[in-house]
């Protein structure tokens, strides 16, 4: 938690000294998890998609397995994620797959869609 915490001090000074349009850095919360006979995984937020356009302000998230059981608890991590993405101007779109799996193999929904390979035959 430290070393994230030491990344995002860093983003936030050079956001504010950077020349162009304003950021702000915004934290996700996210989750270890560990199961017997698992391989320990993060299960990240950050790694979505975004689309943002006019006025279309939309996030897509990986539903991880317990999704249901999670948005039911008032304090989980999906709970806050999903506030934290409203309370910016997103609306969330939750797409169901095979999420705590591909975690394991260090990966979620963005690095499944920018992998894609699309040959096109002229």
């Amino acid at each position: 938690a430290r070393m994230l915490d030491d990344v995002a001090e860093f983003f936030k000074h050079e956001v504010q000294n950077a020349p162009g349009p304003n950021f702000e850095v915004i934290r996700l919360p996210m989750e270890i998890v560990i199961e017997t006979g698992q391989t320990p995984h993060l299960r990240s937020y950050n790694n979505c998609l975004i689309e943002s356009y006019d006025r279309v302000r939309k996030v897509y998230l990986p539903r991880f397995e317990d999704h249901e059981e999670q948005y039911k608890e008032a304090g989980s991590v999906l709970k806050k994620v999903d506030r934290r993405f409203k309370t910016n101007g997103y609306t969330v779109v939750f797409v169901p797959g095979r999420f705590d799996h591909y975690a394991t193999q260090k990966g979620s929904l963005h690095c499944m869609v920018k992998v894609m390979h699309r040959n096109r035959k002229i």
